[in-house]
């Protein structure tokens, strides 16, 4: 079977209410490992709650 080795990502840099800090990136997709599966996806939703990306959660973001 030919997978894919790369997928799209909305990736958040920075919190605020400017859509700028929203970057589309290319991300690798990690090999998968015993009892894995992978599952091909066309789209998925966005959080429509905005309460993330301003920051009221607090969270830091993953590098």
């Amino acid at each position: 079977m030919n997978l894919p080795k790369t997928y799209k990502a909305l990736e958040l840099r920075e919190y605020g209410e400017n859509k700028d800090r929203l970057t589309i990136v290319d991300k690798t997709i990690r090999p998968l490992k015993k009892g894995e599966v992978l599952i091909r996806m066309h789209s998925a939703p966005l959080r429509s709650d905005q309460s993330f990306r301003l920051n009221v959660f607090k969270r830091s973001l993953r590098n």
